[in-house]
């Protein structure tokens, strides 16, 4: 079974779960013992990350779920987004606002990559991907993908309840979700250039005089709460457009994964729906997101440490975990190992803080 750990944890003898690449070249090969040269230059490229390593001792107690191709396949999109972004944040860099031209260019290519999406069963919150420039304008991308995306009916039917409302255009299906997705990708366009004190209205002034009114909306008015009393002007949910609304959740809980643990994170989003957030939207990121993924360890409410085995679907917040630890981090006997269980299971269970 892999074990997460901090790449300073690791120690001559070590075994990594899964080959190690960069780029696409294989930098160290899987299930053979590290030896203090190749300990050394991981930790001196990536300090401060994650990999994954084998733990054989538990493997014999528990199959744990395989979600290698899942993480590739969202990697994979997280870089695709990272190439959406880069130009934007290099024009803005240089000081000057993206001319029609270029958001033009910006609105195609986000329309090209999102036809070549799948809408993902799951979002894994992997600690050991490798950090990548604009990582976390590229995860917007993703998380408003996969929340207007997976909600299609439900964004259909508030499209026309605008449409009766403000005879504004129907649901367009992915000519809409390109605007969503470039609504993503110029969310922070602002931040980009030092102007981050005006957020999110000063956004608009990087880009040119006109442009679409789903895109105007969705950017003015995506810091607006649900319950009203937002930014910039306190508009309710009734008022606002409803992809407005899905970049609100997911920038949202893109800035949480910035200052809090990944379940947490997820935990103070959900918290806040009805009030900051749309309950339908705060559901449906419960049911997208796992934010412990397979070989993490999670600390629970009696102090023993669980370490997760298995994801349940449609809640991110309940996975399969193996007790396998005790307060201090220490191995358990043999017979008081617990699980596999999801915490649902468990009354007298919870992870720790949440």
């Amino acid at each position: 079974m892999p074990l997460i750990v901090k790449l300073e944890q690791l120690r001559p003898g070590a075994a990594l779960a899964e080959p190690l690449t960069h780029n696409g070249q294989l930098l160290l090969a899987a299930h053979r013992p590290l030896n203090p040269r190749e300990i050394d230059a991981v930790q001196a490229r990536w300090a401060g990350g994650h990999i994954k390593i084998v733990e054989p001792t538990l493997d014999a107690r528990v199959a744990f779920d395989d979600d290698l191709e899942m993480r590739l396949d969202l990697q994979a999109r997280l870089e695709e987004a990272v190439g959406l972004v880069s130009p934007v944040a290099r024009q803005l860099a240089s000081g000057a606002p993206l001319s029609e031209a270029q958001l033009k260019a910006l609105r195609r290519a986000v329309r090209e990559a999102l036809a070549r999406w799948r809408q993902p069963q799951m979002i894994i919150i992997d600690p050991t991907a490798p950090p990548t420039p604009y990582h976390r304008a590229a995860r917007l991308i993703l998380f408003a993908f996969a929340l207007g995306h997976g909600l299609r009916e439900w964004v259909g039917e508030e499209r026309e309840r605008l449409t009766l409302a403000r005879h504004s255009l129907t649901w367009r299906g992915l000519t809409d979700l390109e605007q969503l997705g470039t609504a993503a990708a110029l969310a922070h366009a602002d931040t980009m250039i030092g102007d981050a004190a005006e957020h999110p209205m000063g956004c608009l002034r990087c880009l040119p005089e006109k442009i679409p009114p789903i895109l105007h909306a969705t950017l003015s008015n995506h810091h607006e709460d649900y319950a009203g009393g937002g930014r910039p002007k306190g508009t309710p949910a009734r008022d606002l457009h409803v992809f407005s609304r899905i970049l609100r959740v997911a920038d949202a809980f893109e800035q949480a994964l910035t200052t809090a643990p990944p379940a947490l994170a997820l935990k103070q989003i959900i918290d806040e729906a009805g009030r900051a957030f749309d309950p339908t939207l705060t559901e449906r990121l419960r049911a997208l997101i796992q934010p412990l993924a397979v070989g993490s360890r999670a600390r629970l409410c009696d102090g023993r440490v669980a370490v997760v085995v298995g994801y349940r679907p449609k809640d991110g917040l309940d996975p399969k975990l193996l007790i396998a630890y005790d307060a201090r981090g220490r191995r358990l006997p043999e017979a008081e190992i617990e699980g596999p269980l999801h915490l649902s299971e468990r009354a007298d269970l919870s992870l720790h803080g949440l």
